[in-house]
């Protein structure tokens, strides 16, 4: 966080992502932006208006469907260096491979427009380290292309009625088959979420696309993709088959990715009245099968399901590699890997020392298995200006007892280089019900400091000009906890957590007989409390697999509240107070690319009588944030992290829209590769900053994420701040 800047210095700043970003980006990116393109013509208005037309009154609209996905994905490598296995979405590849073959088979399972459930079933595969698995094209193997998204990569579609005024239409009018209409489309913006350029072909007898051809980016690649639709019924609605050409570049590697992609619909539900149509939270889909079957069933799996006859090219790398045997075959010596083979061992020691660092590491043994994940990742790295630089690492250790009781326990640890603080945790939850998402959970571990009630009365009584929150840290108290609780939904999307917290609190800095008011302040507090959480996230979609119920998210709003009586005497715990806070997070999109963020949180300690310490759930300056839910939007990025315990009332108001076409691209067209925009407004209501307030804008690009913020406190300028985090590589 950067402070006390000059107005030019924030501007530079604030745009240092922009060349940043450009040092990774495709060679491909640098074209002109694109300016003055063509005005739609009647005849391309005319046919889209008829597309939009069919789409708005359900000739498209499929409910529901299930359907095979085979996948054969050809990848080369045409320069490599270890940074490539770094990344989360990739298969990890070795030094001396560089060429790449895998054949994938899903099972998918789709409702309205919204919620595809793709599972693997089996995979052949030429990649030693991994399945062949990648998320990068997994993200394109979707049936639908006429919602908001045509990808789930989040390219905003051009079937989309909403999202036509980011392109344009022209007809092609050297397209000569009689009874069909190509119509040319082209972005107004350069956007990493527009499809640049493409093409639909138009059945003119019922205005239904047969084929769709699209040119974009995505994060570090570009790419080219044809999907062609169904010839028969309900299947014209939905794509058939997909190529997709991939061109990765990154940090001097270099990838050609080809995959194709085709579809076997087993059963299509469509909308039967659509006027009354209700969403189904229970979206349970046929499963059939597991991942990662023995090779003898996936071969078995793959010659029963692969969709034609593989190329002799293709059975031949597979026997290079092992995969299956080929008779007759005759295998040539491949001189560039003679060539490498007389290269020193060095050069493969360090690739695979390196390789060490970067990759997750997954160990089996029987029913358990233990995921040790990156040592070196910059999204492990975070910044702030309360705690400075920290850096996390985890694990996560699973064991199955039956089918139906699972151990999984996640060890964290972080350090602030900036307080010189050590953070840990070792979370855990033991499941056992699982219809009932039931399940006994812990945290052990230590957390950001506190203050207790007297030092707040401390607190409160300097004069808010004159308070200065860093004048206090050495009265804060480390924060020890051990948490269990017995976790149950009772209904769907309404669920119960009970337990008991225990606390032992030890002053940072010891400071001899000091008191306040008469009280003599103890080196270390030990505190036992009942604890109560009731989370209710009304319209939850869910699955039920195997006998557990899995639950998918909701489109409504979730309320939590989170009760805490601190019982005195109990176990020498001092201190008797109720702690109680609620909170509502919502997030809706409310156009197309669009998205609101709405977070209203209040709570208190009420009932007090003797020392008790503030340490609220809902308003904190959180250390090592696991999951989303941990890190969802609405924080206050300039406050620091002691005021978040600094009095016994808060009541916030967070508000956050996101878009990726808010400002930058009018102003600089060829910043295309702003992946989102963000407006960001707060208020809280606590202490001596009531109210503190602070706005800000932020610009989301595939590697970094650069906000800048401005905090007030009551009508008083606070500060003015800058806050840069990775996205390159984030889990």
């Amino acid at each position: 966080m950067i402070r006390g800047i000059s107005h030019t210095a924030k501007v530079l700043i604030g745009w240092l992502v922009l060349p940043l970003s450009a040092l990774f980006l495709p060679a491909s990116a640098f074209a002109e932006p694109v300016m003055g393109v063509e005005r739609d013509d009647t005849v391309a208005l005319s046919v889209m208006q008829r597309l939009y037309g069919g789409i708005e009154s359900g000739m498209y609209s499929v409910e529901s469907l299930d359907a095979d996905l085979y996948v054969k994905e050809r990848v080369d490598s045409e320069r490599k260096n270890l940074l490539l296995n770094i990344i989360p979405d990739m298969t990890r590849f070795d030094r001396n491979e560089n060429r790449y073959l895998a054949e994938l088979f899903y099972k998918v399972h789709y409702i309205h427009n919204s919620l595809p459930d793709i599972n693997r079933v089996a995979v052949l595969s030429t990649f030693r380290h991994a399945s062949g698995e990648m998320d990068l094209i997994q993200s394109f193997m979707v049936p639908d292309v006429y919602s908001r998204y045509l990808f789930k990569a989040e390219h905003l579609s051009p079937l989309y009625e909403s999202n036509s005024k980011y392109y344009t239409f022209e007809t092609d009018t050297a397209y000569a088959p009689p009874g069909y209409t190509k119509i040319n489309i082209k972005a107004k913006y350069r956007n990493v979420q527009l499809l640049s350029e493409g093409w639909i072909v138009v059945d003119d007898r019922d205005g239904m696309p047969i084929t769709l051809y699209g040119k974009g980016w995505n994060e570090q690649c570009g790419f080219e993709i044809e999907c062609h639709m169904g010839s028969e019924g309900l299947e014209r609605a939905l794509v058939k088959t997909i190529d997709l050409s991939v061109d990765y570049r990154f940090a001097f590697n270099r990838l050609r990715i080809n995959a194709e992609a085709e579809f076997e619909y087993t059963r299509i539900q469509p909308f039967e009245n659509r006027g009354k149509f209700e969403r189904k939270l229970n979206i349970t889909p046929d499963r059939s099968a597991v991942a990662d079957s023995l090779l003898s069933d996936r071969l078995s799996y793959a010659s029963l399901h692969r969709r034609s006859h593989l190329s002799h090219e293709d059975s031949l790398l597979y026997y290079e590699k092992g995969v299956f045997q080929v008779e007759n075959a005759e295998v040539m010596p491949d001189s560039d890997k003679e060539d490498e083979s007389r290269d020193s061992g060095l050069k493969n020691f360090l690739w695979q020392v390196g390789d060490g660092a970067v990759s997750n590491h997954r160990l089996s043994w029987g029913s358990s298995d233990l995921r040790i994940y990156p040592l070196i990742r910059p999204s492990h790295l975070s910044y702030n200006s309360s705690r400075g630089v920290t850096y996390k690492f985890s694990m996560n250790f699973r064991t199955r007892f039956s089918d139906k009781c699972v151990l999984n326990i996640r060890p964290v640890l972080g350090y602030s280089f900036k307080l010189k603080e050590c953070y840990w945790s070792v979370r855990g939850a033991l499941d056992f019900m699982p219809m009932k998402r039931g399940s006994f959970s812990f945290d052990v571990g230590r957390g950001c400091s506190v203050y207790n009630n007297l030092m707040l009365d401390m607190i409160n009584a300097v004069p808010a000009d004159s308070l200065n929150i860093k004048e206090w840290p050495s009265l804060r108290y480390r924060d020890f906890h051990v948490k269990s609780n017995f976790n149950i939904e009772i209904a769907n999307g309404l669920e119960l957590q009970a337990g008991m917290n225990f606390y032992l609190r030890t002053m940072k800095k010891r400071l001899d007989e000091m008191q306040i008011d008469g009280v003599s302040l103890k080196k270390e507090y030990k505190q036992a409390a009942p604890h109560l959480r009731l989370t209710w996230h009304p319209g939850m979609f869910y699955y039920i697999s195997e006998g557990k119920k899995f639950n998918l998210g909701s489109y409504k709003p979730r309320f939590s509240l989170d009760v805490e009586q601190g019982v005195k005497g109990f176990l020498g715990s001092v201190g008797e107070y109720t702690r109680a806070e609620l909170d509502m997070q919502y997030k809706r999109r409310v156009s197309p690319g669009g998205s609101l963020y709405v977070r209203m949180s209040a709570g208190g300690y009420f009932h007090t009588d003797d020392i008790y310490f503030v340490n609220y759930t809902f308003l904190k300056d959180n250390q090592l944030p696991i999951d989303d839910d941990e890190t969802f939007a609405g924080e206050f990025h300039l406050l620091d992290g002691a005021w978040y315990n600094s009095a016994n009332k808060y009541a916030r108001l967070n508000l956050s829209y996101e878009s990726p076409f808010l400002l930058m691209q009018k102003l600089i067209p060829s910043a295309w590769f702003i992946k989102n925009e963000s407006l960001h407004a707060g208020i809280l209501f606590i202490s001596h900053l009531t109210p503190y307030s602070e706005f800000g804008y932020s610009i989301d690009t595939p590697y970094l994420n650069v906000g800048l913020f401005a905090g007030f406190d009551k009508a008083s300028f606070h500060k003015i701040g800058v806050e840069v985090s990775f996205s390159l590589f984030r889990d």
